[in-house]
């Protein structure tokens, strides 16, 4: 899904609908770098839930005891901290009972226990954890707030991780704890919405405050609210969030984009439908004055468009930024269905003469970016004027023949690659011949330049084959050496007959004519390369196997042989 963002930039559906997993962020706080410090004993007693050796490491001497419990993991976990996360009820107790300071304890990516058990999912250690904290200091919130290192707070982490009981005894102990928001500022409302739990949506709706209901209980990232996320999960959800906060569908996202600006993006009907109950909400733009029609034109969803101009009969006359209507946006991103259906309904007129900030039409647009259909189109329409000009005094015929002068001089840019040196003979008996044809260099350089292209085919097959990732890279050696040696023998002969051929008529003219001003020069660079080909051609490549034609195809490590070749190639 293409939305528009400020400076007209856009950004596909993977950037609106997003995922749990990117929501929860790398931390920008420095880790603290911790040692181990925790007893092994105590350790293994709290990883394998063992209450004796627990009270036999710890002792009764009570010094020894906090002490001992002060212990912590390389990563910073006390032994609270893991009893929790195991969810392991009577050891959560035991600690507690023994050092309850550990409470407010911090890991390195500053976790705290109750974090800890909300994150897994364990309801009554979270239970037991809160009714410490609520008798102890008449609750307090700060611990119940805390965030870790992804400013994640406890009711963040089980809206993650779906544990509904987890968030209902949250929720009952302090609602005003959906209106905390992470790093990106997303609050748990929004995750419950993203993640498509209806249960907990219906009970974060439920248990909001009545009286002072803050903004951020249903924030998102990037200025998004609740309903932004509501229009890309479902219906229903969109729904709920509409009766709970009826002003939410005309908040728009940091960039002016609006829930409707969303569903249209995503093509969702039903939605869309939904939303224009309010048929206001077609009014609204975003930062580029985009409107939802704008939209519905530029993803190239034609229903959603004629349901538009059914509801909002003046959507013709919404102008974006850069002074564009719906059929501007839908040429220029090359909606052919959008512009039939415009272009059908004889009330939109004002919309096929249409001129930009620029001055141009929906008709110096299809030519300008080569849409030849369109252009037709449109043209066949009796409606079009044909006359008008942009900005820069040009009609849409003067577009076109600009546009194929510079088709023009692209082709003749294209053609001189392909020109033989010296150009054809333009008359006479030998029309179209080259004119350096009879010159022996003349005759080398094109064949030499035919074997550089075949040559440069050969390697791009054999590239394409390489980059194959679903085969072994045995299977791969075999697809690249195995046609390339039967390529490259009959091509050896070819070009050694080729030029021996060619250098041993050079050395005759040469000889005979001795009209080179450095003969023994040319004489001996002929010279050198007979000795360099000879190098080359005798670099083994493949051998010859007596194997009988019939014989089956085998291999064997670092060998590939079919009938009677075979061809060595790297283990």
């Amino acid at each position: 899904m293409a939305r528009p963002q400020r400076g007209g930039r856009g950004v596909r559906t993977a950037h609106l609908q997003l995922s749990l997993s990117n929501l929860r962020l790398v931390s920008t706080c420095a880790v603290r770098n911790t040692s181990h410090t925790m007893k092994h004993e105590l350790l293994q007693a709290v990883t394998t839930r063992n209450n004796d050796l627990l009270e036999e490491v710890l002792g009764s001497n009570r010094i020894v005891m906090e002490a001992l419990l002060k212990g912590i993991t390389a990563e910073g976990n006390s032994a609270l901290h893991i009893a929790a996360s195991h969810g392991f009820l009577e050891l959560v107790e035991m600690i507690c009972h023994m050092n309850g300071s550990l409470i407010k304890a911090m890991s390195n990516y500053f976790d705290t226990p109750l974090i800890c058990a909300a994150r897994a999912g364990h309801d009554d250690v979270v239970s037991h954890l809160i009714s410490l904290v609520s008798t102890e200091n008449k609750l307090d919130e700060a611990l119940l707030r805390a965030s870790n290192a992804d400013g994640a707070t406890a009711m963040h982490e089980a809206v993650s991780n779906g544990h509904f009981t987890v968030l209902k005894t949250l929720v009952l102990t302090e609602a005003s704890l959906g209106a905390t928001v992470n790093a990106r500022g997303v609050s748990p409302l929004y995750l419950a919405v993203l993640s498509g739990r209806a249960d907990m949506v219906n009970l974060l709706i439920e248990q909001s405050p009545k009286v002072l209901r803050s903004p951020a209980y249903y924030s998102g990232p990037d200025g998004k609210t609740a309903l932004h996320a509501a229009v890309l999960v479902s219906e229903d959800m969109t729904k709920s969030m509409r009766l709970w906060q009826p002003m939410l569908t005309r908040r728009g996202d940091d960039f002016g984009n609006t829930a409707l600006h969303y569903a249209i993006s995503d093509g969702r009907i039903g939605v869309v439908n939904l939303l224009l109950e309010d048929s206001t909400l077609a009014y609204l733009p975003n930062c580029d004055g985009l409107f939802p029609v704008h939209i519905a034109a530029i993803v190239g969803h034609a229903h959603i468009v004629d349901q538009l101009f059914k509801l909002c009969p003046n959507c013709d006359e919404l102008l974006d930024n850069k002074g564009r209507n719906a059929l501007h946006c839908a040429i220029e991103h090359g909606r052919m269905k959008v512009v039939r259906n415009i272009c059908k309904t004889p009330s939109f007129t004002k919309m096929i003469n249409t001129r930009d900030k620029q001055g141009n039409t929906p008709l110096h647009l299809a030519i300008k970016h080569g849409f030849k259909s369109m252009a037709v189109l449109i043209m066949l329409d009796i409606r079009v004027s044909l006359n008008i000009m942009n900005n820069e005094g040009l009609t849409p015929l003067d577009v076109a023949i600009y546009e194929c002068d510079q088709c023009t001089s692209h082709a003749a840019s294209i053609a001189a690659v392909f020109t033989v040196p010296g150009g054809y003979i333009a008359e006479g008996e030998n029309v179209g011949v080259p004119v350096l044809s009879k010159m022996p260099e003349f005759m080398s350089f094109m064949e030499f330049t035919f074997l550089a292209f075949e040559f440069s085919i050969v390697a791009i097959v054999l590239l394409l084959c390489a980059s194959v990732p679903d085969i072994s890279e045995r299977d791969r050696r075999h697809r690249i050496c195995y046609p390339l040696a039967l390529y490259a023998r009959p091509i050896y002969s070819q070009f050694g007959l080729l030029f021996a051929a060619l250098l041993g008529h050079r050395l005759v003219q040469l000889l005979k004519q001795l009209r080179s001003r450095y003969p023994w020069q040319d004489i001996f660079c002929i010279l050198s390369s007979v000795v360099f080909y000879a190098l080359i051609n005798n670099i083994p490549v493949s051998q010859v196997n007596k194997g009988l034609p019939w014989q089956s195809s085998h291999n064997w490590h670092g060998c590939l042989c079919h009938g009677d070749e075979s061809l060595l190639y790297p283990s």
